[in-house]
């Protein structure tokens, strides 16, 4: 009995030890979990972002402080005038016009241009390994430069998937940073169903095509478009009866009942009309034949998510668009099928009938300039011209590599939406990077104290929405 009570007491004083000691690790972990993180680190940011309220995440708290929500900024015929300007400036190219985009020197230089971009400095694989001088050349002898004539042949062709427009002829990523897998430096853009574009070279083995769709030109698979022609190309670009996206993204299904999943186009894509729309509404939708031509069939969408025509051109439908946004994750160069700064403005406008530009540069050259600032301006001089000239829902603010849709002023605070990745706060000796990673509603201040400073200090321009005179 006496042994048999040591031999218990033995057990529990070895059991208690690994009770306290596993206790003590659990403990070390959580501290180590809770504990601030170090300098330099990036952190994900809060659900609200700082001064901004419930309310702000809602559309109408912005139309209700708008002073005319419903005033039609610009008509279709205006519309269409502003297209023919942006066309004008050479910040984005009509695929339609015989004349546009035949220049094959031009072509030759800028494919040559991005892979001297390449060479500057390492870049990086997938696999953190710096990428090699090899696998460069490799890529550029499939893009057979040499091959390029003087004059570009007239090709048509329609998307007819969602596809990735890449700076080379390859699916391989390229990062600036090892590891930093959200920054693929080959993403130029994407393109959805519907979408015409002009072909403009193919790779050797005939597996990618350049194709340009107006706004940006990249290497695009092949069978992610069907060839056709130049009335298709019109039909698809500028249909007589269509609907426009109005959500964040629509599903096409192949039949009325909407079971039959097709694929996904995004907010702002317009797709002809192929009958009456009762709850599903019949669309034309774009196939490759065997012989990799054009054929349209029927497919349905959800009438909720598409709008007969565009919408009218005011802030208060602007900002409802944007807000159909909110909280989408942020995609560099529409990575993931998601949407980065200037991609949310786009598709924003496209809803209207307006054709952006792509990229934030050209877009901060569209519209009337109400205000410009050098890095001498100090905050109150640039608060005051925003409270002078801004109107929510139809100006656009434009910092370098970053542009917004600004929607109004509270407490002494000017707010915007836009799709942006982070921004830095000040932490010991260098920047926190705070992800945000979504379409968000901030103020300007966001950023204030980094080294880098805030949107208000590195805001560049503003620029207005309006008819051209």
């Amino acid at each position: 009995m006496k042994d048999e009570r040591g031999w218990v007491t033995l057990v529990y004083r070895i059991c208690w030890k690994q009770i306290v000691l596993m206790g003590l690790a659990v403990s070390l972990l959580w501290l180590f979990a809770c504990a601030a993180p170090q300098a330099g680190m990036s952190v994900p940011g809060p659900t609200h972002l700082p001064h901004t309220s419930r309310e702000m995440q809602t559309p109408g708290f912005w139309i209700s402080r708008h002073p005319a929500p419903d005033t039609v900024i610009l008509d279709q015929n205006q519309i269409k005038a502003l297209n023919r300007h942006i066309f004008s400036l050479k910040v984005s190219d009509d695929i339609l016009d015989e004349q546009a985009l035949r220049s094959g020197a031009v072509l030759k230089a800028e494919l040559e241009k991005e892979l001297s971009k390449l060479r500057r400095k390492p870049f990086y694989n997938g696999s953190g390994q710096v990428i090699s001088p090899e696998w460069l050349n490799s890529r550029q002898a499939e893009m057979a430069i040499p091959e390029i004539g003087s004059e570009i042949p007239v090709r048509y062709g329609i998307v007819i998937r969602y596809c990735d427009q890449r700076v080379l002829p390859t699916d391989d990523p390229v990062y600036s940073e090892p590891g930093d897998s959200d920054f693929d430096e080959l993403q130029n853009s994407a393109m959805y169903l519907g979408t015409p574009v002009r072909i403009l070279h193919e790779s050797v083995d005939g597996r990618w095509v350049y194709a340009h769709a107006g706004i940006s030109g990249g290497w695009v698979r092949a069978e992610s478009f069907a060839n056709c022609g130049r009335e298709d190309a019109l039909a698809w670009d500028r249909p007589e009866r269509f609907v426009v996206v109005i959500r964040a993204k629509t599903d096409i299904f192949r039949n009325p009942e909407l079971t039959g999943y097709h694929e996904t186009v995004r907010m702002g894509v317009c797709l002809p009309l192929a009958g009456h729309a009762d709850s599903s509404a019949p669309v034309s939708i774009p196939l490759r034949n065997p012989d990799g031509g054009l054929i349209s069939e029927t497919g349905y969408v959800r009438a909720a998510t598409v709008q007969p025509g565009f919408l009218a051109a005011t802030p208060r439908n602007l900002i409802l668009q944007a807000f159909e946004l909110l909280n989408a994750p942020y995609g560099w160069g529409g990575m993931y099928g998601e949407q980065d700064c200037s991609r949310f403005i786009q598709e924003v406008l496209a809803t209207t009938g307006i054709r952006m530009p792509r990229n934030s540069s050209d877009q901060a050259k569209i519209g009337q300039q109400i205000a410009a600032f050098s890095e001498l301006v100090d905050i109150p001089s640039r608060n005051h011209a925003l409270m002078r000239h801004a109107e929510g829902g139809i100006t656009l603010l434009y910092l370098k590599g970053h542009i917004m849709l600004y929607l109004g002023y509270v407490d002494d605070r000017h707010y915007v939406i836009h799709s942006t990745y982070a921004y830095r706060i000040p932490f010991e000796t260098v920047d926190q990077t705070v992800r945000i990673n979504r379409v968000a509603v901030s103020d300007l201040s966001l950023g204030q104290g980094a080294k880098r400073g805030s949107l208000a200090e590195r805001l560049v321009s503003v620029r207005k929405i309006s008819p051209i005179f």
